[in-house]
């Protein structure tokens, strides 16, 4: 049916004159059309932000036109399960005909849209509170910087959702990292020893578990009975002694230090706690550690 209604002719110079087809518009593709096609292509970037692939897709461009000239686009995908009423709704708004599409306003008035502008209001409120998180983490001994971040990557996703959506919202470039520009703008630290002590492997940018160790709130987590479980984790004899050789053999492939310093830079981070200076750390020294403000 589609294809009675694009001519060889037509789909030819379509295809010369226009970039990317996945995105077009209907009306475009007749030649007729008005900036109502520019929500069209949101719609269709919206939908592939969600799961990955393109609404209209057929086997040769000249079937990927057929499809967008029919609409033909579903939420079949079991991904489509867990996304919102609402953001499927907008969607439906902006992939039809343009006489029923939305036009710029109204797609920035729809319940979606304005749901998450109060979102991003919610986190610029927060933003102090994270300031005073990660300045108490760059006043931290190395080995609890250290510790943190490794414990990061074994808590449950459920444990660490405010923070995944602070570092969505700070990751301005969608990169999946952090830069000390996106730290400035938005957190207003300028200073480059906060940004240095956040990143741990010195690769210049703060990635997403870096992140989760200076921004999280650990006085929930970190209890008595918390920090007995992460010493006895470390405690890989269990003497009740933590030395240089355990902590390596559980943080080793957290950190990418040089092979020929590895055994200095552990006994150095255990002799900024060790109390009695025996190159051990006892769970007391432990203790302490997590229990410093």
């Amino acid at each position: 049916l589609s294809n009675e209604k694009m001519p060889k002719s037509v789909f030819n110079e379509i295809k010369s004159r226009v970039g990317t087809i996945m995105f077009m518009a209907p009306e475009v593709i007749k030649q007729n059309y008005t900036y109502k096609c520019d929500l069209w292509s949101a719609g269709v970037i919206l939908y592939i932000l969600i799961c990955g692939y393109p609404p209209f897709y057929g086997d040769t461009e000249y079937d990927t036109i057929s499809k967008i000239l029919d609409y033909d686009f579903n939420f079949d995908h079991d991904i489509w399960n867990v996304v919102t009423p609402e953001l499927k709704d907008l969607i439906n708004h902006l992939l039809v005909p343009e006489e029923e599409r939305f036009n710029a306003q109204e797609a920035l008035e729809h319940e979606w849209i304005k749901k998450h502008e109060l979102d991003d209001k919610v986190l610029s409120q927060e933003l102090p509170n994270y300031v005073k998180r990660i300045k108490k983490f760059q006043n931290s001994k190395r080995l609890k910087k250290i510790i943190l971040t490794y414990f990061c990557t074994r808590l449950q996703d459920s444990k660490l959702i405010n923070e995944a959506e602070m570092f969505e919202f700070l990751d301005k470039n969608n990169d999946g990292v952090l830069s000390i520009d996106e730290l400035k703008v938005k957190l207003d630290m300028t200073s480059k020893d906060i940004f240095e002590a956040i990143d741990s492997d010195k690769n210049g940018v703060i990635d997403y578990t870096e992140w989760l160790a200076a921004a999280k709130d650990w006085s929930g987590i970190m209890n008595s009975a918390m920090i007995r479980d992460a010493f006895n984790t470390f405690d890989l004899n269990s003497d009740g002694e933590i030395v240089w050789e355990e902590l390596k053999q559980v943080l080793q492939n957290e950190q990418s230090e040089d092979t020929e310093n590895i055994s200095k830079m552990w006994k150095e981070l255990i002799a900024e706690i060790d109390s009695d200076g025996d190159g051990k750390i006892k769970l007391d020294d432990f203790m302490k550690l997590f229990e410093s403000k």
